[in-house]
């Protein structure tokens, strides 16, 4: 094996390693190349310990989301305003997940739709 395929193998072993699985992809759009992953907290580092794997498009569309969250309150937070943000970011990540969804559905349906035999009239 060449050192340049080494090398590869190796980077791929470590993303894999820090995506905690050797079948990684984005849960909303299905990327699935290990180097555009990312950890996502979907709550919050601070709020919840909850994570999924998004590629990095994905990921700041919902960085993004979390910017209209509410304030924090205390610091540390306590056991409620983590909740709060936990469930603000859940929130935001299901909405995401619902729209693409929806989308897959529809291009489905048309896809269905194009095997459908017309009659001959």
């Amino acid at each position: 094996m060449e050192e340049d395929e080494k090398r590869r193998r190796a980077r791929v072993r470590k993303a894999y390693a820090r995506l905690g699985t050797s079948i990684p992809a984005c849960v909303i759009c299905g990327e699935d190349n290990p180097f555009c992953l990312e950890v996502h907290e979907p709550g919050g580092r601070k709020y919840s310990s909850k994570r999924v794997i998004l590629c990095r498009n994905c990921h700041r569309k919902l960085e993004d989301d979390r910017r209209d969250h509410f304030p924090p309150i205390w610091t540390p937070p306590d056991p409620l305003e983590c909740l709060s943000h936990a469930l603000q970011g859940e929130a935001d990540f299901f909405m995401r997940l619902s729209e693409k969804r929806r989308e897959d559905a529809r291009m489905l349906q048309a896809l269905s739709r194009k095997d459908i035999i017309e009659p001959d009239e």
